[in-house]
């Protein structure tokens, strides 16, 4: 269902394990006490990071 070209869905998933993450999704977002602190493509996490949170 994930893979079917046509339809596109979007699955949610949550986790604190980030290579589980990494794994399954081409997009990812961070949220800390709701906010968002980012939101693009998992190959992109960290790219200007300044530090840690």
């Amino acid at each position: 269902m994930v893979s079917n070209k046509e339809f596109k869905p979007a699955v949610i998933m949550s986790s604190q394990q980030m290579h589980e993450v990494e794994t399954f999704s081409d997009n990812i977002v961070f949220i800390k006490n709701g906010d968002i602190k980012y939101s693009g493509k998992v190959k992109d996490v960290g790219q200007g990071r300044t530090e840690n949170l």
